[in-house]
């Protein structure tokens, strides 16, 4: 009789719930907020060892209210979820989500302190369970890097994306799309950290990247070649600002032809370099606000895995 009893609430629970997953998709959303209540209703006095029914549906629930705006409700609820953490491994796609909601909710609340206790518990079991040097520890990483980036933060924020872009390197290969997202957010912020030769360092990184994924010809690879070349022309390196604007110059002419409006506002631009290029002298043709013959190198044996990189010289 238990057994039958258990059955039917078992089927009582998919039936609602896939009912109020359709009145959900079909933008029914009242509808589709009761049935989960009555769903969640039925899970919580289904016997089982482990709350996985329970969890599913308050993992649904929740993301309604957050897809909704309403923070309190979804708060109740992510807070509820992460209490059963223990049934989770640590990156389960319910309790990182969890988690990320819960330091996003404390972020918008001005809960800073709050906020970066959530990401750093979660990279810390994370480490302990998974290891410092997996590749399923980067997005916990990268959220808390994104977390400090808006803080202002940014050379917390440096360290993380280094620390991801060694690890994703190890695994991936050094040209791989995922590696793209993070030499991208690192040169946003060796920009910000006013680190000139560092963002041009990995500009040069996206170029290549770039040029491995889609080839000479594709215009995502003459978009970074321009911003390249205005860093370049920013930092008084004028002929390498020459290269690159010329490289993105002959793409866009193969793309659309020479007489297209942005060849022509290029080719503008590429004009104005010459003549500077031209009016420097020949044994200082290319000025530049730092020096040009010593590597590059990220040291591994550093805690934070930082570039090491020259003493810059004034211009």
């Amino acid at each position: 009789m238990k057994q039958e009893l258990q059955t039917v609430r078992l089927n009582t629970y998919n039936t609602i719930l896939q009912l109020a997953r359709k009145h959900r998709a079909e933008g029914l959303y009242q509808m589709a907020e009761d049935l989960y209540k009555q769903v969640i209703a039925i899970a919580r006095v289904v016997n089982e060892p482990e709350p996985h029914l329970l969890s599913a549906v308050l993992y649904e629930l929740a993301n309604y209210y957050e897809f909704q705006a309403k923070d309190d409700q979804s708060e109740l609820l992510w807070i509820e979820l992460k209490a059963y953490e223990q049934y989770f491994t640590s990156n389960h796609y319910i309790y990182v989500q969890c988690v990320f909601s819960l330091a996003q909710l404390n972020e918008r609340r001005g809960n800073l302190d709050r906020s970066e206790a959530l990401y750093k518990e979660l990279l810390k079991r994370q480490e302990s369970e998974l290891g410092d040097e997996s590749l399923d520890i980067c997005p916990i990483l990268d959220q808390l890097a994104a977390f400090y980036c808006r803080q202002g933060k940014y050379n917390l924020a440096e360290a993380l994306h280094l620390r991801v872009l060694v690890i994703k390197e190890f695994y991936l290969g050094t040209c791989s799309p995922e590696i793209n997202y993070t030499v991208d957010a690192l040169i946003d912020i060796f920009k910000k950290l006013t680190k000139w030769r560092l963002a041009e360092y990995m500009m040069n990184r996206q170029k290549g990247i770039l040029l491995a994924l889609h080839g000479k010809d594709s215009l995502c690879v003459a978009s970074c070649a321009l911003r390249l070349a205005e860093l370049q022309t920013d930092t008084k390196q004028i002929n390498r600002a020459i290269d690159n604007l010329s490289f993105a110059i002959q793409v866009y002419k193969n793309k659309f032809g020479e007489l297209a409006n942005p060849v022509i506002s290029l080719q503008s631009k590429l004009d104005t370099l010459l003549i500077c290029g031209m009016e420097m002298s020949f044994a200082s043709s290319e000025s530049s606000v730092y020096s040009n013959d010593e590597p590059i190198t990220i040291n591994l044996d550093s805690p934070n895995m930082t570039l090491a990189v020259p003493a810059l010289v004034t211009a």
